[in-house]
C-alpha cells in the first residue's frame, strides 16, 4: 500500500529513508528540457550529501547532460564523479524511445532485462521517479528499492499506482516541485542549487574559436536553436520567422 508524504519544514519528511539511504536512483528519462529542470534538485542533494552515491536512469541521447562515466557500470567499486563532472556517480541507459519503436523485437526484451539486472545489481536505497509517466514508473519498479517515491499527481495517473510513497507538491515552478519531490523522498528540505554542466575541452576549444571568428561587439551575441529533439517543442513553422528578427538588431553577432 502506498503512503502519501507532504513536504514540511517543521519535520523530517521522508524520515523512513533518511536514516539509512546512502544511494539514490533518479528516474528522469527525458526529454532534454525536463532533465535540465530536474538537475537543480539533484545538485542540491549533492551539496548536502557529497558522500552519497547518486545514479540516474536516462535516455542515452541526453546522458551528455549528466556528469558521470559509463565505466562505473562495469566497475562497481569505481565512481564516475570528477571535478569537471560532479553531479552524479553513474547513469543507466534507458532507450525508451527505441523500445517503443520496436516493442515486439527480441532485442528490446533483451535490453529491458539487462537494464533490470543492472538496476537491481546497483542495490539503491531510494528511487525517485521525477518524470511521473508509466514508463518511468516501470523503470523505477525494476530497481526494486526499499523506498520508491513519485509525485502524488503524476503526469500519467496510473503511474502513481506503482509508487510505494506518493509525494504531494505545492510549488508552481517545475524546478521547485522537483526539489520538493526529491527532498521528501530522502528526508531533506532542498532548494534549487546551481548546476555545473559537463566540461568538454574539445567543445570548449571549438566554441572559443567560433566566438573569435565572429568579431563580437562587446561580447553581445545570440544563439538560436529553432528545432528540438521532441516534435511538439519545435512549434509551428509560422512562428519561426519572427524569432529570426533578432538578427536585425545592431551589435548582435550571429551564431
Amino acid at each position: 500500500m502506498a503512503t502519501e508524504l507532504t513536504p514540511s519544514p517543521s519535520r523530517n519528511v521522508g524520515s523512513h529513508a533518511s536514516d539509512y539511504s546512502r544511494s539514490v536512483l533518479i528516474v528522469r528519462i527525458g526529454a532534454m528540457g525536463d532533465v535540465l529542470h530536474a538537475m537543480p534538485a539533484v545538485a542540491a542533494l549533492r551539496e548536502k550529501h557529497p558522500e552519497w552515491l547518486i545514479g540516474w536512469a536516462i535516455e542515452p541521447a541526453w546522458s551528455g547532460l549528466l556528469q558521470a562515466s559509463t565505466d562505473f557500470n562495469r566497475i562497481p567499486h569505481k565512481t564516475g564523479r570528477t571535478e569537471s563532472k560532479p553531479l552524479i556517480d553513474r547513469w543507466h541507459p534507458v532507450p525508451a524511445k527505441a523500445w517503443s519503436n520496436r516493442p515486439f523485437a527480441l532485442s528490446t526484451l533483451s535490453e529491458i532485462n539487462t537494464t533490470r539486472r543492472e538496476l537491481r545489481r546497483a542495490r539503491y536505497d531510494v528511487c525517485v521517479d521525477m518524470q511521473g509517466s508509466m514508463k518511468s514508473a516501470l523503470v523505477g519498479r525494476m530497481a526494486a528499492t526499499p523506498v520508491f517515491s513519485g509525485p502524488a499527481k503524476p503526469r500519467e495517473t496510473p503511474a502513481s499506482w506503482l509508487y510505494r510513497h506518493r509525494i504531494a507538491t505545492t510549488s508552481t515552478h517545475v524546478v521547485e516541485q522537483a526539489c520538493e519531490l526529491l527532498g521528501a523522498a530522502v528526508g531533506e528540505i532542498l532548494k534549487p542549487a546551481a548546476v555545473t554542466l559537463p566540461v568538454d575541452p574539445k567543445a570548449e576549444l571549438w566554441c572559443n574559436r567560433l566566438l573569435a571568428q565572429t568579431s563580437l561587439i562587446r561580447d553581445r551575441f545570440a544563439f538560436l536553436a529553432p528545432t528540438a529533439g521532441w516534435g511538439p517543442s519545435n512549434g509551428p513553422r509560422r512562428d519561426t520567422p519572427p524569432s529570426l528578427q533578432i538578427w536585425a538588431v545592431p551589435g548582435i553577432a550571429r551564431l
